[in-house]
């Protein structure tokens, strides 16, 4: 057994002075070894001496021989140390040969808004966005540099956590799917909080910030309970059977019928708070001058588009609307897409889009997008949460339609009675 893997084995038993002897040894013999170098500086920090770390991360930073994974490593190290200009310096090299760019991507960004470079952190998170579309870190953590820079700080936590009998968190939350994928978390979370008389506990996330959410921050570390099928009935008001002081982890789309007894409640969690309401509802009624029929698609493109994320062919769209139009009284397009080169084939329609709208948050064209299919007259969603949910939302439309893949086809349907992905 060599040296370092005695001192492997001794890091994992817990013997972290015994550890720490053998990588100093084998450190003293070949100073360039940089799997030692590396556990010394993880025996380092479990022992809270970050100088210590950080002497041993910056030689490993300095080696031009560092290979990408162990530099990778180092700024993470040099992160939790609180060095985030050495994280950086780490980062930006060890991304220059990784295998796995989004993850190198997403923490460098996460290093540059640590040493306040933001500028360099939206254009990484932009990157990291751009390889793996459809992972929610990224998105989250852009949008609240740019809600922050906007608007500051969201609102003050005032809901208090007393007279409750537990608590529940969510520390995933902003990290398990986009914006609706985190709506359907969050209102799990409280619907079930309100049925089992519990407190809810989240990080900072969109939500805080679009609807003047007031949930207190995470406070303590709580057991894990993953999603599954036996949480939608402990939804149902008055339901006895459920888990407390946990932490939960899951997307918690469920069948619609498990929220339905808590509609007003959902609907009242997500108005648009005092920063967002005047002004998108300013731009809702110029879409509909004069009482106009605002009809609403929602093409998403940018999405996996496999399995259960199938996306539907712009043509059964435009068939739908071919039939639907004449019927309606005085009737305007707007379609909520990440593709803009969809838009071509509504073209006879003259529909309306995002790049129509001066956004109140620049870079953030989602916030609009939503909130118009929220008060569309006619909406028809993608195979997509985000489309989805607004329509849950939807107290105004009178036709809401979505793709079928069996009928191949836009199919009516009831969202407080549906599956949320066919």
């Amino acid at each position: 057994m060599s040296a370092l893997q005695d001192a492997v084995a001794a890091a994992k038993a817990g013997r972290i002075e015994q550890a720490e002897e053998l990588c100093a040894a084998i450190l003293a013999q070949t100073p360039g070894h940089m799997t030692a170098r590396l556990l010394a500086a993880n025996l380092a920090v479990s022992a809270r001496k970050p100088a210590t770390a950080a002497a041993h991360l910056h030689h490993l930073i300095q080696d031009p021989q560092a290979a990408g994974d162990i530099l990778h490593q180092a700024g993470l190290l040099l992160r939790q140390c609180g060095d985030a200009s050495g994280a950086v310096r780490a980062l930006e090299r060890s991304l220059k040969n990784s295998s796995n760019s989004f993850a190198a991507l997403l923490d460098l960004a996460d290093a540059q808004q640590a040493a306040g470079d933001t500028d360099a952190a939206l254009r990484n998170y932009d990157l990291a966005i751009e390889v793996n579309p459809g992972q929610a870190t990224a998105f989250s953590r852009r949008a609240m540099i740019l809600l922050r820079a906007r608007f500051g700080d969201p609102r003050a936590i005032t809901r208090s956590g007393t007279g409750h009998r537990g608590m529940i968190t969510m520390r995933t939350l902003g990290d398990n799917g986009r914006f609706a994928n985190q709506l359907f978390q969050y209102a799990f979370l409280r619907c079930y909080a309100r049925v089992h008389d519990l407190e809810v506990q989240v990080p900072d996330w969109v939500g805080a910030w679009l609807f003047d959410l007031d949930d207190p921050h995470i406070s303590a570390a709580l057991p894990i309970a993953r999603e599954s099928p036996d949480l939608a009935a402990s939804l149902r008001p008055g339901s006895s059977t459920g888990a407390s002081d946990c932490d939960f982890q899951g997307y918690f789309c469920f069948h619609t019928r498990a929220y339905e007894p808590h509609r007003d409640f959902i609907r009242s969690l997500f108005r648009p708070g005092w920063k967002f309401a005047g002004p998108l509802s300013e731009i809702v009624n110029a879409l509909r001058p004069g009482g106009r029929t605002l009809v609403t698609i929602h093409l998403r493109r940018g999405d996996f588009g496999y399995g259960k994320f199938w996306i539907a062919p712009e043509s059964w769209y435009r068939a739908w609307l071919d039939e639907l139009w004449p019927t309606l009284e005085n009737p305007v397009l707007y379609i909520a897409t990440d593709e803009p080169a969809v838009m071509g084939a509504f073209a006879d329609y003259r529909p309306i889009g995002h790049e129509n709208i001066a956004p109140i948050v620049p870079g953030l064209a989602f916030i609009e997008d939503f909130f118009i299919l929220s008060q569309a007259d006619v909406l028809a969603i993608s195979n997509s949460t985000f489309s989805f949910f607004a329509a849950l939302l939807n107290t105004r439309a009178t036709t809401f339609a979505r793709p079928d893949p069996k009928a191949e086809k836009l199919v009516g349907f009831d969202p407080w009675a549906s599956e949320v992905l066919l």
